[in-house]
């Protein structure tokens, strides 16, 4: 019985509690359990928690080969090295850029310009219309050798409302087929604001066939003429200054060029030849 006290009284070995502690408490009288504890268990059992899908949610198939990862991309471009602006080429720029406004800037003053005097004086060309050209006397001999002359009438309108134009070094050539027949110069005159004049041009050749060129010429326009229609050409060109109230001027040079003018040959060439119609013949006018 001793024995059994004294057992009794030493401490449990290997620290282990008294089997009344290794129990859970019961619960009081009257209480429902608790719940039970929702820790980690095998798979699928109680308490566990739900099984998350592999990543990227791509299908687990076990049978599948596994793919190999793509190779690694390098760049094999070698790195560009930095550079520093030089200072003198930036300068250059600088200059470049200034230069090139400055040229816009003189381009858009020169137009205005342009403009307003356009505007305030309103300077036009002036219209040439040819309204006549006549051969009275047409002589040909041997074929060869041509003696004639022209009359013609031109008429010069001047379509600016505030200007005056005045002419000068007034020269006028009839051409046959590109070739130059004669040339005749008409005296200075001038036309006041929407004036409208004529002058008249004459040509003379005698003798004209004499070199091989001209003969060739003259035998083609005899041939021509036989069927009763010659065309000529006429080339103008004159110094022409406007003049305002102001006493403002400006000199420009003009060429006009009179084509496809017809002379008609009723009796044959050795008749004489008239302008063919009653219509003027419009210019063509450069500056």
């Amino acid at each position: 019985m001793a024995s059994n006290a004294e057992d009794d009284s030493k401490p449990p070995r290997n620290n282990q509690l008294p089997p009344s502690s290794q129990q859970h408490p019961q619960p009081h009288q009257g209480y429902p359990p608790p719940p039970p504890y929702q820790g980690y268990g095998p798979p699928g059992g109680p308490g566990t928690y739900p099984c998350y899908p592999p990543p990227n949610n791509y299908p687990y198939n076990a049978g599948a080969p596994s793919q190999p990862p793509p190779p690694p991309y390098y760049n094999s471009a070698p790195p560009q090295p930095y550079m520093p602006m030089n200072p003198e080429r930036s300068h250059g720029y600088t200059f470049a850029r200034l230069l090139f406004v400055i040229l816009i800037v003189l381009f858009i003053g020169t137009s205005l310009m342009s403009l307003i005097t356009w505007l305030v004086f309103g300077s036009d060309i002036p219209a040439f219309h040819v309204e006549s050209l006549n051969m009275p006397v047409v002589n040909i001999t041997n074929s060869t050798v041509l003696t004639a002359k022209w009359d013609a009438n031109v008429t010069v309108k001047n379509p600016n409302k505030k200007l005056e134009i005045h002419f000068e070094n007034i020269e006028t050539n009839l051409l046959y087929k590109d070739y130059l027949l004669d040339t005749s110069f008409v005296e200075p005159f001038q036309l006041a604001v929407s004036e409208k004049k004529a002058f008249l041009s004459t040509f003379e050749t005698r003798d004209y066939g004499k070199n091989v060129a001209a003969a060739l010429l003259v035998k083609e326009m005899g041939e021509e003429g036989s069927n009763a229609v010659l065309v000529f050409d006429m080339a103008i060109s004159t110094t022409a200054a406007y003049r305002s109230e102001s006493a403002w001027k400006k000199k420009v040079s003009l060429r006009i060029l009179c084509v496809d003018l017809e002379v008609v040959f009723p009796t044959g060439i050795s008749g004489g030849g008239a302008w063919r119609g009653d219509n003027l013949k419009d210019c063509y006018v450069w500056t």
